[in-house]
């Protein structure tokens, strides 16, 4: 004997097209999520690492400046007997791929910078590493030594300082507990 199909009943019998029954969704929360507003030691180390992503777009375009430097050191350490041409087209291509990764690191960098606004721990813990990692890079002797890179470092590690302050790291938390 077979027991037909109540529609207010459907807990025993299931639905009629076989399909296992699942909990309705839960109701949606009450309210708007709450916003917080990033602190000044947030937003100031936010504009730091735009800063240090500008200094990068600026150190790839101005290298396009020393082509005729490279080319002559290229020369001058040709153990490869390159032809001038070949030479050139090596510096051309070295030039492009400098300034092909500047655009990507500081593009990164600004991606990194946006989620550190938006409160985001993994993005302060990464743009913390790459601005120590320069700054050993500097003082080791392996980084360039220009104003453009002291500036761009300098940028780096002081927004990388304010984001760990405490007013930072109590904004940082409130957004995690708040998501």
């Amino acid at each position: 004997m077979t027991t037909p199909y109540d529609p207010n009943d459907p807990g025993r019998y299931g639905d009629p097209s076989g399909l296992p029954n699942f909990p309705a969704a839960p109701p949606p929360s009450e309210g708007p999520a709450q916003v917080f507003t990033p602190p000044r030691e947030i937003m100031a180390a936010f504009w730091c690492y735009v800063a240090a992503a500008v200094v990068i777009l600026i150190g790839g375009v101005l290298s396009l400046g020393a082509k005729q430097t490279l080319v002559d050191t290229l020369r001058d350490n040709n153990t490869s007997n390159l032809s001038p041409t070949q030479i050139d087209q090596a510096a051309s291509v070295t030039l492009t791929l400098l300034l092909v990764v500047a655009v990507i690191v500081a593009g990164l960098f600004l991606l990194f910078a946006f989620k550190l606004r938006a409160g985001r721990n993994w993005a302060r813990i990464v743009l913390a590493i790459i601005a120590i990692l320069e700054l050993i890079s500097l003082l080791n002797g392996r980084g360039s030594a220009s104003i453009l890179s002291y500036i761009g470092i300098l940028a780096a590690v002081i927004g990388a300082v304010l984001s760990w302050m405490p007013n930072a790291s109590q904004y940082i938390a409130a957004v995690k507990r708040n998501r």
